[in-house]
């Protein structure tokens, strides 16, 4: 089954998909300068830290002129050892969470109303989409 069989070409698609991003940005820049009072967003990279190789890297967002390996060596000592995290992030994630089956009940919802949508004519897409978009096994609520 192919996008155009759908009702749907490639190439509308991606023409939707640049307007919305540009929408996206622009009431995202308009929030920046209401919010922060700031004209621009500050330039960004994105960098990924590792406590030790038994645990899973961190994220920090940082201007590019950052010594990240400096800054990496002063964090490493308040690194919790069991999960990898610098402390202030490891007690907010610890602090966090999203309650048991919240993925399923979200993802079964998205499903729903894209099956009701009259414009999708071929709804096994849909199944096969989902199928494999959560293969963990089912949750139960």
């Amino acid at each position: 089954m192919k996008l155009g069989d759908m009702g749907i070409g490639l190439d509308k698609l991606n023409e939707m998909k640049d307007d919305l991003m540009s929408e996206v940005e622009e009431k995202w820049r308009r929030k920046f300068r209401e919010n922060l009072g700031v004209k621009e967003p500050p330039k960004l990279k994105r960098y990924y830290v590792r406590y030790s190789t038994s645990t899973p890297p961190f994220e920090v967002e940082a201007p590019p002129s950052l010594d990240i390996e400096d800054f990496a060596s002063r964090i490493m000592s308040f690194c919790n050892p069991a999960t990898g995290l610098p402390m202030p992030l490891d007690l907010i994630d610890n602090a966090i969470s999203l309650p048991r089956g919240a993925t399923t009940i979200f993802t079964e919802e998205v499903e729903a109303k894209l099956i009701r949508d009259p414009s999708i004519t071929d709804k096994t897409l849909i199944s096969d989409y989902f199928t494999y978009l959560n293969p963990q096994k089912r949750e139960y609520v």
